[in-house]
């Protein structure tokens, strides 16, 4: 740039410092709506070295108990937040990164915390602003649809004559205008990111994976014999209608014979794997194949994997190669498995109560536990296994007649590093499960240093409102000191 000014990138960087990154000394209405601190809690205090500021309490109230399910043991660890470096000066300066600034020319606040803010985080990403952001929009248009219906009252009570509005027109503006308020409701996007709300279809982020379904219960209903709720889908084979029912666990139950299937649990099974449908083709050749199926009893003589790599499926985020379910699979000349290209996270369903906490199971107790634990731990067990440990029916989960002595027998496998059919990753993931109750349930947020060593003496409020009231307190006593100095 020519001009001496805006041409001097040190000047434009101070400007953008001061405009998105720099917190106001007055604050805003929105810094209060939590309480009458500052919700960013600034100011915050120069410090001269990155360090890591743990409250525990007054009287440790606020340290939690963690419980490890490998380990077997438990630590404690207060809740705890990160320090940057800050320079005097800075008191009023959001963390930030000046490249990000830089590019975006967007504010770049950035929290360091502990696991209590990774997991608000993490909740952050699938978080939906369409209430706030359709709402100025949404007051505007009932606010026109009650000025017209009253337009239309004092009609019909004669207020108004017929030659001063025209006939039908405040209820056509009313239809059209409410058509328009139904139709955007959903699709109001605010200023900030709102490219990105346009090219992913809603959502303000974009996953690098995909997400699949593990109905947990629906698979212990199914094997239990209980009654389920199942897609009821129609298809014709051979020139018949043939009817049939949908469920995933039937998927997961009657899944290929395969020595990789047979080992294989139902999480990894979710994330791997997802059912699709047979093209025409490759039921017309199926059923050309029955009678050799009816002859030999065995499906794996035929070679099903070779007649599924179609065209049909490159792009689709499937691998070619497919793979038939079990013949006692409902809709098996309808659908077969496919391997996803790149893998998937499941999202678990667990009926409520189902998988306790790890303290509830009281390992370390053994086998002296009372009934109420003896339950909690085959229930747990149980839910476990069908998640993580291969099956095909109920007595695949036991030993000895016991969901829990098949989970604790493989648990002290992996304890010991020794090989173990039950999923390694699902010890993990429980444990995953474990640290989120906890954090849900147990931990609270640290306290930055300023409200832990300063007092915050807000106004009473009958008194703020009262125009003859004043808050002198300590007012006199600087005024005497600043006498006794004179």
């Amino acid at each position: 740039m020519d001009n001496a000014f805006w041409g001097n990138k040190d000047v434009r960087d101070t400007l953008l410092r001061l405009r998105f990154d720099e917190h106001g000394w007055n604050h805003r209405a929105s810094c209060f709506k939590k309480g009458c601190d500052c919700r960013f809690f600034l100011p915050t205090p120069s410090i001269t070295e990155t360090d890591i500021y743990p409250d525990p309490g007054t009287n440790g109230e606020n340290v939690i108990k963690w419980y490890r399910l490998k380990e077997a043991d438990t630590f404690e660890v207060p809740p705890w937040m990160v320090r940057t470096r800050r320079p005097m000066g800075c008191q009023f300066l959001n963390t930030h990164s000046r490249s990000i600034s830089e590019v975006f020319n967007c504010n770049t606040n950035i929290q360091i915390g502990d696991r209590s803010q990774v997991f608000y985080s993490t909740l952050y990403c699938g978080k939906s602003t369409q209430k706030e952001d359709a709402e100025r929009q949404q007051r505007i248009s009932h606010s026109i649809n009650r000025r017209l219906l009253r337009i239309e009252g004092e009609v019909l009570d004669g207020t108004r004559t017929n030659d001063e509005v025209q006939d039908g027109f405040v209820e056509g503006l009313c239809r059209t205008l409410s058509g328009m308020n139904a139709a955007t409701s959903r699709n109001v996007i605010s200023a900030t990111l709102q490219h990105l709300l346009v090219s992913n279809g809603g959502s303000r982020f974009n996953f690098s994976h995909g997400f699949g379904n593990l109905l947990v219960g629906q698979l212990e209903a199914t094997l239990e014999g209980w009654a389920i709720d199942v897609r009821v889908r129609t298809n014709i084979y051979k020139g018949d209608k043939k009817v049939w029912q949908d469920s995933a666990s039937d998927d997961y139950i009657h899944r290929p014979d395969s020595e990789e299937f047979r080992k294989m649990c139902a999480y990894e099974m979710t994330m791997l794997f997802r059912k699709t449908p047979k093209t025409f083709k490759e039921m017309r050749q199926l059923a050309s194949r029955t009678a050799l199926v009816e002859e030999t009893d065995d499906e794996e003589d035929l070679d099903y994997n070779g007649i599924s790599d179609f065209e049909r499926f490159n792009g689709q985020g499937y691998e070619k190669k497919k793979f038939p379910f079990r013949k006692s699979h409902p809709g098996r000349h309808f659908c077969h498995l496919a391997r996803l290209k790149l893998w998937v996270v499941p999202k678990v369903f667990v009926p409520k109560g189902r998988l306790c906490k790890i303290e509830d199971l009281n390992i370390e107790a053994g086998n002296n536990v009372d009934e109420d634990t003896k339950h909690l731990r085959e229930v747990y067990a149980k839910v476990a296994l069908l998640m993580f440990y291969p099956h095909r029916k109920l007595n695949n989960l036991k030993k000895r007649g016991s969901y829990w002595k098949m989970f604790w027998h493989n648990l002290e496998l992996y304890r010991h590093e020794e090989k173990t059919t039950f999923w390694k990753k699902g010890f993990q993931i429980l444990q995953n499960i474990q640290d989120r109750m906890t954090l849900d349930q147990n931990m609270k947020r640290a306290k930055d240093f300023i409200t832990n060593h300063t007092t915050c003496q807000a106004p009473d409020e009958a008194a703020s409102k009262d125009p003859n009231t004043r808050d002198d307190s300590g007012v006199e006593d600087i005024l005497k000191f600043c006498k006794q100095r004179r």
